[in-house]
């Protein structure tokens, strides 16, 4: 049986309306582009805008300032009892909510509300500004680390609102480690060098501020080199060109054993079926 659930409202009354607080940045690019669509065709009633009892904007300010820049009347309809929390459901899942968007947001909510949920966003905006923002780890990278987890980034999880930091000091001190290997890289920072540095950061006896200083010395190694997305290329790039057993002097007892060990070790980490380790961990390197 067919019902009418919701009455789609009109008004030319722009200021009756008020845009949430707590809405994610809006994008002019994409308010352009939604200006040309409806001057092409405008399907407003379509696609109303949501408001709450207060007629706060739960879903679609990008639309709203769009008719409002056209001078085009508002279709919305009211939906009571919509809170903060709604706006992630309206929003999380469109491809136009960035990762930053998100970390921004709920750590909006989380000065708004105090949930527990969204306790470990403040630390991941502090993480960002210091390690991503003018660095150059990736997001996909800095999630990671702060996930504790080598093996997949926890994006899925961060946009919905289920960030759960493992080790913040971990992760800030691997973060540095990294930005200041790439001063030398000649631009390579991609994921699967930004991951075969991870991977030599956590083996046992590493010593990162002479690692640090063979990367300057040899800086000119990475340069015409191609971007290659293989973390295992990397990883015996590093060993044949970059590392000297005479300076990582901790190191050399693994170097009388094989050449190749760091490569060698590498491969046998990761067919390695048990994943129940702790992360935060040193390796134990053990060759045979």
């Amino acid at each position: 049986m067919k019902k009418k659930v919701k009455t789609i409202w009109e008004t030319d009354n722009y200021n009756e309306i008020e845009p949430h607080y707590l809405n994610r940045k809006l994008k002019t690019s994409h308010t352009k582009t939604l200006k040309e669509q409806i001057r092409y065709k405008d399907l407003g009633s379509s696609v109303p805008i949501i408001l709450n009892e207060k007629n706060m904007i739960i879903d679609g300010h990008h639309r709203f300032k769009a008719r409002k820049e056209l001078g085009l009347n508002i279709f919305y309809v009211n939906h009571h009892g919509l809170v903060e929390e709604d706006i992630i459901m309206l929003n999380v899942n469109r491809s136009e909510w960035s990762t930053l968007e998100a970390g921004e947001f709920y750590n909006s909510l989380y000065g708004e509300t105090d949930d527990e949920q969204y306790k470990d966003y403040p630390k991941w905006i502090e993480f960002y500004k210091n390690h991503m923002k003018h660095d150059k780890v990736s997001m996909n990278i800095g999630l990671s680390l702060l996930a504790n987890d080598r093996h997949e980034a926890p994006t899925k999880a961060f946009k919905a609102g289920a960030l759960k930091i493992g080790n913040y000091e971990q992760a800030c001190e691997i973060a540095t480690f990294m930005n200041k290997s790439f001063r030398y890289t000649h631009g390579k920072s991609g994921e699967a060098l930004s991951r075969a540095l991870w991977f030599i950061w956590r083996i046992e006896n590493f010593e990162s501020d002479k690692f640090i200083k063979l990367m300057e010395k040899k800086s000119s190694r990475f340069k015409d080199l191609p971007t290659l997305n293989k973390v295992e290329w990397w990883i015996e790039f590093i060993e044949n060109e970059i590392l000297d057993y005479t300076v990582m002097t901790k190191w050399r007892k693994f170097n009388h054993i094989s050449d190749g060990w760091l490569t060698f070790f590498y491969k046998k980490t990761i067919k390695s079926k048990d994943k129940d380790k702790e992360e935060n961990e040193k390796l134990i390197v053990n060759i045979g």
